[in-house]
This record gives structure tokens, sequence and C-alpha cells, in this order.
């Protein structure tokens, strides 16, 4: 695939696009584990390392390929040579390029991380298809030699690397500097490191390096414990903002509409008992009750927009006043039992749960066939959970539910928002069996929730 440059080497070279393109917003929890599973492959399996770190490098930056490139000196000429290729490119790997001919030689020409569009039209031998549209490649050493780059591809337009990229980059590369000490020597490896003995090696180099990685990997854990409270935060100033829309409308319910159909009622009253005729005296008694029925529901939506009890009683009490109303409502008789109560808990946890399970108990009453329902409250530690249950018609919840079935918009819902305040929802049901709705979610700021997810389902 070689051939002569149809472009210069300055208009495939887009570097300065990475300072000028906003950032996003950096996934700590997602790369906490990333680096918690290659220290833990470095630890296992140091010869497989660099295959786990282009992969690793493909799933943090959302690329299309990712790989990684050895600089060999051993032949006529220095050439790099792809020794781990993961994604749309994956077959090329062993494949090599001249030091003096390829971006990973600007790269570590360069010593910075270095950003190339639609390379293919410099270097013909990267003419492949799907087409390398950018390529971000940083280079990583070992005692301050260039050894390598790691480097990922997009392969689509709409995707665009950033400086958050490069940070994720610059951490893996450092894994690679370490890898590159503690992996085995291969076949292309100088003598003197073959005839060094490889235990020894390892052992020292591991003390040299391990206490730098865990420190690494818990600034990453910490920032994924703050990311998570932030989100949590962000959700319940949500939670909140939605509350005060509901609370003004249920005061201009109350306040102005409901006022009004009461004088409305009223005059109808004083109209019925004055008209001289049969048929109009039906006539106003027959508004006068559907009067009656819009006042009926005005109260009603008041109530479920804002129910006092969220802002008088516990949460358990709240559960229980839900219970009590969807036995008034729907002839649904609810138990609600608790292992153990939780203390003080924040409002917007607090109304989100509330929302969460009344939605449930009405997929009870709309779709279970059955008269009885159950909700279980217990706490673990930091963590809250409420199980809803029901002996009911069951369904498949692997089956994506058609429109208007199974409450699918309902329970779609209630997942994103236990998501967004770091919690989740788990359904088990099948056919004819019942189903048992668990939600989860973190009723104290802070805390490691990521293994307890109790009740259990």
């Amino acid at each position: 695939m070689a051939g002569t440059p149809a472009h210069t080497l300055a208009e495939v070279l887009t570097t300065p696009e990475l300072s000028r393109r906003p950032a996003r917003n950096p996934d700590w929890h997602a790369e906490s584990l990333a680096l918690a599973g290659l220290l833990n492959e470095l630890a296992s399996s140091p010869a497989t390392i660099y295959q786990r770190l282009v992969e690793t490098a493909r799933d943090l930056t959302k690329a299309g390929t990712a790989g990684l490139s050895l600089l060999d000196t051993n032949g006529p000429e220095p050439v790099f040579r792809w020794a781990a290729l993961v994604g749309q490119h994956a077959e090329h790997v062993g494949g090599t390029m001249p030091r003096h001919n390829s971006p990973c030689g600007v790269v570590l020409d360069e010593r910075t991380p270095q950003l190339f569009s639609n390379v293919g039209r410099y270097y013909p031998s990267l003419a492949l298809d799907p087409p390398f549209v950018e390529v971000l490649l940083l280079p990583f050493f070992v005692d301050d030699q260039p050894l390598g780059t790691l480097w990922v591809v997009a392969t689509e337009d709409q995707r665009k690397f950033d400086a958050e990229d490069v940070r994720i980059l610059s951490n893996l590369c450092e894994f690679a500097s370490i890898a590159a000490e503690l992996r085995p020597p291969a076949e292309s490896d100088s003598a003197q490191d073959a005839a060094q003995p490889i235990p020894r090696r390892t052992s020292t180099l591991q003390q040299r390096h391990v206490r730098r990685l865990e420190a690494k990997l818990k600034v990453a854990a910490d920032l994924a414990k703050a990311q998570a409270g932030q989100l949590q935060a962000l959700a319940g100033r949500a939670e909140d903002a939605e509350h005060n829309e509901r609370r003004k409308l249920a005061l201009v319910l109350h306040n102005d509409l409901q006022q009004l159909l009461c004088a409305a009622q009223m005059h109808l009253d004083l109209a019925k008992r004055d008209s001289g005729t049969q048929a109009l005296r039906e006539a106003l008694a027959s508004a006068n009750d559907l009067v009656r029925q819009s006042l009926d529901a005005s109260r009603s939506l008041t109530t479920d927009m804002d129910p006092p009890i969220l802002r008088e009683g516990t949460l358990l009490e709240a559960l229980e006043w839900l219970g009590t109303l969807m036995h008034a409502r729907h002839r649904l008789t609810t138990t609600v039992v608790a292992q153990n109560a939780p203390g003080e808990i924040s409002m917007p946890m607090k109304r989100l749960v509330f929302a969460a399970v009344r939605e449930l108990l009405f997929n009870v009453v709309k779709y279970a066939r059955v008269r009885e329902a159950r909700v279980e409250l217990a706490v673990d530690g930091d963590l809250l959970g409420v199980v809803v249950e029901d002996r009911g018609t069951g369904f498949d919840p692997r089956v994506k539910p058609a429109a208007g079935l199974i409450g699918g918009s309902g329970l779609s819902d209630i997942r994103e928002r236990m998501d967004a305040a770091g919690g989740g929802l788990t359904i088990h049901s099948e056919p004819g069996t019942g189903t048992r709705a668990m939600l989860w979610i973190p009723h104290r700021r802070g805390g490691d929730h990521e293994a307890r997810k109790l009740p259990s389902a």
C-alpha cells in the first residue's frame, strides 16, 4: 500500500485541535474499575498486559480501534511493530512501519501527544478501510528512553478526540512503561535483558512501581466516589425542582380551581331550588354532579402531586399511607413491612422512593390481575432497599414490552431516576409466577455501596 503522499505532514497533523475542543466529563467510576483490572493483570499476567491495555484504551475512549506500537531497532532499520491491536483493524497485528515514515516516529520525536486527521493522505500504508479519520497517539518511555506509542483511532467523522482522551491515555501509558519492564522478554528483546533472571527483575520492578500504581488507583477510586456523590446531589436537586413545580401546581388547584368549582356548585344548588320545571332541575342536578366529580378529581390530584405525609411523616409512614390509598382507590390490599426502618433521609430521596413505589403499585393494579401486593423496606448501612412484590400474572423482563404494556415506559423512568441518584432497579418475573421489583438507593452520601444491594431479590 506504499505510494507517494497526496498531502503534506502539516495538513494531516492537527494536534492544536485538542486544546480547542471542549473536553467531555471524566467517568471516574469506569476509569477506576479499568485501572484496578490493569493492576491485577500486571501482577498476575504481565505477558498479556499490552492486549489488556489496548482493550482498556478502546473502551474508555470509545474508539473504533486501539493499538500499541513498540520500537524495534534490531533489524536493518528501526521499525514500529504493532504489538497489540483491538477493534476494526485487529487483523493487522504484528505489522510494521518504518520509524522514519510513521506517525509513531513523529510522536517519539516530539515526545508529546499528537493528533492526526485522515492520516492516510500522508501515510499511504494507513489508507485502510474503515479509514483512520482521526488518530491520537501518546509516547511511553522506560528510563526516559522512548519505547513505543499507545494510540486510538476514530473511524467515524462524529467521533472527535479531546483533552479527556489525552488524560486517559497518559494514565495508560504509565502502565505501558511499567509493563515493558515487567513482562517477560520476547524474541526481539535484547540478549542482555534475556540473560537477566526474570523473577529477580520482576520482583525488583514490582516493588518500585506497585505503590505508584496503587496511589493512582486510589485517586481514581476517590474521584469515582466524588463523582457518584455529585450525581446523587444533582439528582436530588432535580427532584427538588420537579417537586417545587408540582407543589406550585397543587397550590393553584387548591387556591383557584377548587374554589371556583365550589362556587359553581353553590350557584347550581341555588338555581336547582329556584328552577320551575322538572327538566331544568334534572339538567342542573346533572351539571352539579359533574362539578362535584371535577372537584373530587381536583382534590385527588392535589393530594397526589404533593402528599402532606411526605413532609410530616417518615418514609415508612408515607408508604403505609400509600398502601391505604391504593386500597381505597383501587381495592389493592397492600401490606407494608420494614425489616429495619431507615432513620432520617433527605426529602429528595424520600420523594424519589415514594414515587417509584407508587408507580410499581400502579403496575400491579393495571397488569398483575391480583388484589394483593407486598412492600418490604430494609436498610443495610448506607443502602436503602425496597421490594414491591405480587403473585400475579408476571411477565418476561427479557422481552421489551410494547407501548402501554407492563408499564414499560414507567419502569424505564424509574430506572433512569434511580440510576441518576446512584441506585438502581432490578425486576425478577416470569409469566404466571408474579413479579418482584427491587429498588436500592444510597440514603447517605459518600458510602461504599458497590457490593451490597438489599433486600435480596
